[in-house]
């Protein structure tokens, strides 16, 4: 017997893929690139790339995180509908993004669940 679709579950999927082709996001992303210094040239010019660095610590890395200023579901409220939703998920500017090293991202990520499962152990201890 197969196993009913997860509509919600395919929805953010989608919309998740989509985000990553918003311009804002890609704005965001050329915003968090410097110029460094990677070796040089035979000729002793110096030769240069493009990297993102960590908008939190300033720590310059390939491996980085795109990471929405105000989270896609507010940790305090949970998820309100699908406009907050949507509205959270695709900021106008590229300020509503910030690029972070995977230790930040982590650990911005773990206070949001920290604030989730507070608000989650309240609502049951009201019940």
């Amino acid at each position: 017997m197969k196993k009913p679709l997860d509509k919600k579950a395919f929805v953010i999927a989608t919309l998740r893929k989509a985000s990553y082709r918003w311009p804002s996001r890609n704005e965001a992303i050329r915003r968090a690139k410097v110029k460094v210094e990677v070796g040089t040239f035979k000729n002793g010019k110096p030769k240069t790339k493009l990297m993102p660095f960590c908008e939190k610590c300033g720590l310059i890395t390939e491996d980085t995180a795109k990471d929405h200023v105000e989270p896609v579901v507010e940790p305090k409220k949970g998820f309100i509908g699908w406009d907050s939703y949507v509205e959270r998920m695709f900021p106008d500017t590229a300020a509503g993004y910030q690029i972070l090293c995977h230790p930040c991202h982590k650990e911005k990520s773990m206070q949001e669940l920290q604030i989730r499962k507070k608000v989650k152990k309240k609502l049951v201890k009201s019940k």
